[in-house]
């Protein structure tokens, strides 16, 4: 894995490009390490996070893995703005530390929650937003809004989100704020999404500031899960 503050991607190339490693390492009779499918899977809820934003208010975002040797945030996303001018300008970026809820994951969502993201035992920057992904097939689950309701009572104040994909073969998506207030909930298709928001968009942003500007940049199609530019 290839990690650069440099580097941003937009959410759909990033997505593809986990899947992408996945088949050239099943094509060489290869499997990615356990690290590279965790990061994978961690920005890919990442990557749909910031859809699901950029839907809800229209503004561009793109996704950025952090080394986990930095600590947290798992991702950063950025989102961009247009000048009067109609070029681009950057926005602000915000943290996002991420959660999964999967198959072996025994307790309800919301004690899940308060056992990892939103333990007392854990500090983050304000700002941060928490994002739990739910790669579990419930039924009978606890709604939504009973998280809410379950997480009111606790002092972490972060913004925390639920994602879940709504059908078992078909990117359909859903997500909601659950803390510290109840949002409703946003559905949407990635590829309908992608096409809206994305079309003509740039896979990789370069990001340089003065006094730090990349030294080599990537070549088109690089893949950040299995490549070095």
């Amino acid at each position: 894995m290839f990690y650069d503050n440099h580097l941003w991607y937009s959410p759909g190339y990033l997505i593809e490009c986990g899947e992408r490693a996945d088949k050239i390492a099943t094509a060489n009779n290869q499997k990615l390490s356990a690290e590279t499918v965790k990061v994978i899977n961690e920005t890919r809820t990442g990557a749909l996070f910031a859809l699901g934003l950029t839907l809800r208010d229209g503004l561009v975002r793109y996704v950025q893995p952090v080394d986990p040797k930095d600590g947290a945030p798992d991702v950063k996303i950025v989102h961009q703005t247009k000048s009067p001018i109609k070029s681009y300008k950057w926005g602000a970026y915000v943290d996002v530390e991420i959660v999964r809820y999967e198959d072996h994951s025994e307790t309800t969502i919301a004690d899940f929650l308060k056992k990892t993201k939103l333990t007392a035992k854990k500090a983050y920057q304000d700002g941060t937003i928490i994002l739990c992904g739910i790669d579990k097939t419930i039924e009978n689950g606890q709604l939504w809004k009973d998280v809410a309701a379950e997480l009111a009572p606790i002092n972490n104040k972060l913004d925390t989100f639920l994602l879940g994909r709504m059908h078992p073969e078909k990117w359909e998506i859903a997500m909601a704020r659950v803390h510290p207030s109840y949002d409703s909930v946003t559905m949407f298709g990635v590829k309908a999404t992608v096409e809206t928001y994305y079309k003509g968009v740039k896979g990789i942003q370069i990001i340089n500031v003065r006094g730090n500007k990349m030294k080599k940049e990537p070549a088109a199609g690089f893949n950040p899960f299995i490549e070095s530019p």
